[in-house]
């Protein structure tokens, strides 16, 4: 639950808040002793469970977001080294970039086609920044 009175809050507070809420609503329902804990107990694995559910969705975000990032950037070197040097030269930085993204190789390769003036030099480059 997002709302300003959560987010004014630290998560112990929060949890405290939550734990006695959850504990008066219960009483107001007759819930009391050992089913009042049990209760209590359950609603303690269930806030974990989605705590632990929100965590891995935020995480598969972050993964399919760089991963997305790096698709592009592939896409668009590659793009751009075929209008340059043709599609043997497409097909290497395709190739060279297939082990996954990093900033600096990336940036390498995009100065390469802005650099070099011939296809045999760009492959050069690229084959030299493996």
């Amino acid at each position: 639950m997002d709302t300003p009175a959560t987010r004014a809050c630290g998560d112990e507070d929060y949890d405290g808040f939550v734990a006695r809420a959850v504990r008066a609503m219960l009483r107001s329902m007759g819930i009391v002793g050992g089913e009042l804990e049990e209760a209590m107990s359950m609603d303690t694995v269930t806030v974990a469970f989605r705590r632990s559910l929100d965590e891995m969705k935020r995480k598969e975000r972050r993964h399919g977001i760089r991963q997305g990032r790096e698709q592009g950037i592939v896409a668009i070197l590659r793009q751009q080294a075929t209008r340059k040097f043709g599609p043997e030269a497409a097909d290497e930085v395709s190739r060279v970039l297939a082990a996954g993204t990093e900033p600096a190789h990336a940036d390498r390769l995009a100065a390469a086609i802005v650099d070099c003036e011939t296809a045999k030099d760009f492959l050069a480059r690229v084959r030299s920044t493996r």
